[in-house]
């Protein structure tokens, strides 16, 4: 009888919770995948839905590099996992990314989380879809990068003396801080907002209003816009990823800024095996802008001035973006026989 009675105990404290965990996580896959598309005959692509509610979003936290290591080698470069409130099927590699970058409009649309809808404006060239995002990429593409700079800095110039007092919103040294704190990014947004709309309703109140001919800005005010709801899937492609399985470039771990000159691609390259600024008709509208502000910046380095990493090579860490762990403490020396 005591020996039934402990058995009994047993049951109820240990076997019982788990019997009930394992229940759990496995309704809570099957409501995931319940959210499928019932007219698409295809199977899901493998993997796990992780905890109830929570998913695989901790692991992924927690362990980022480890956890998308370990989900390649039991999975491959397509597997469907469950993060930051959604269920979602995640790929890597050229030819699959292919068929995302260049599906938009076809099999996907883009939707970015709520939290950057708030601070980016639903109306923003990266929320648009279809037609208003071609159209609104098309006027917003810099012309001419060279104008580009020069307009830039009259428009700018402005806002220069509000700098203190916007950057006094931010932590400094801390990345994930920045991207954090919503209430202070907030209240940055709502100071910038503020100074733009009047420098709008100055301008529109000196236009005549009989000019049949309207600029670029008025004609995106005056353009109404939608909100589209999302599809319970996503689909996230990794160009990290993607970059570390390419077979474009030979000794991807060893610094060779050489691997990037012209006419250095090697001969297999893939269109889609390198992609920093993205792909289709989400590239990056300022790519240009940015290889020629990056190009400036080191020559106008490296003429001026030396340096030391103290610590020698850093640790990289790639959540939530490509930072180095300890700062990068440096130390410059200038050139004083400069050109």
């Amino acid at each position: 009888m005591v020996l039934f009675t402990l058995f009994a105990t047993f049951l109820c404290t240990c076997v019982l919770p788990l019997l009930l965990f394992l229940a759990a996580v496995k309704l809570w896959e099957v409501y995931c995948i319940s959210g499928r598309d019932p007219s698409c005959k295809s199977p899901l692509p493998p993997g796990s839905m992780g905890l109830p509610f929570l998913g695989e979003t901790l692991q992924l936290v927690l362990q980022r590099y480890k956890f998308l290591k370990m989900k390649v080698q039991k999975y491959g470069y397509i597997y469907k996992t469950h993060l930051f409130g959604s269920p979602t099927v995640r790929i890597m590699g050229a030819e699959n990314v292919k068929q995302i970058l260049l599906g938009e409009h076809k099999l996907v649309s883009v939707q970015w989380p709520a939290s950057v809808r708030t601070i980016l404006g639903a109306a923003c060239l990266s929320s648009l879809h279809d037609s208003e995002h071609k159209h609104r990429k098309r006027v917003s593409a810099p012309f001419s990068v060279t104008k580009h700079i020069q307009i830039s800095i009259r428009i700018l110039s402005p806002f220069l003396k509000h700098i203190d007092r916007v950057q006094s919103y931010w932590q400094p040294n801390s990345t994930l801080i920045i991207i954090l704190a919503l209430n202070s990014g907030l209240k940055a947004r709502n100071v910038i907002h503020a100074k733009i709309e009047e420098n709008i309703r100055k301008k529109m109140a000196k236009r005549d209003t009989s000019d049949q001919f309207k600029d670029v800005l008025q004609l995106l005010i005056e353009h109404s816009q939608k909100d589209d709801e999302p599809l319970r899937w996503n689909v996230i492609y990794s160009i990290c990823d993607t970059h570390d399985i390419a077979e474009i470039f030979s000794k991807k771990d060893e610094f060779n800024p050489d691997r990037f000159m012209e006419g250095c691609l090697e001969k297999d390259s893939s269109r889609f095996g390198y992609i920093p600024f993205g792909g289709g008709s989400r590239s990056c509208v300022g790519k240009e802008f940015a290889k020629v502000l990056l190009k400036i910046f080191t020559v106008e380095l490296v003429r001026t001035c030396d340096w030391e990493l103290l610590n020698g090579p850093p640790t990289m860490k790639t959540s939530p973006t490509v930072y180095p762990v300890d700062n990068l403490p440096t130390k410059f020396t200038e050139f004083y026989d400069t050109v």
